[in-house]
């Protein structure tokens, strides 16, 4: 959440700093991406950075990466 956070601009990016802050902070991560309407961009950057963690870990073992 902290590198998505990071890539917003100005207001975005103060207002999910403040929704990932302390206790209940993936919830209200979620509730604040809706009311923003960037849940399918949270969604894209999740998806590719288990994609690029995957690869990574393919590399490290010798194995082939298939997309």
């Amino acid at each position: 959440m902290d590198d998505f956070v990071s890539q917003q601009n100005g207001s975005c990016r103060e207002k999910l700093l403040i929704a990932i802050s302390g206790r209940g902070a993936f919830g209200n991560f979620k509730r604040e991406i809706r009311s923003m309407g960037l849940e399918q961009r949270w969604y894209d950057f999740q998806a590719d950075a288990y994609k690029r963690k995957a690869i990574t870990w393919c590399e490290e073992h010798d194995l082939e990466w298939e997309e």
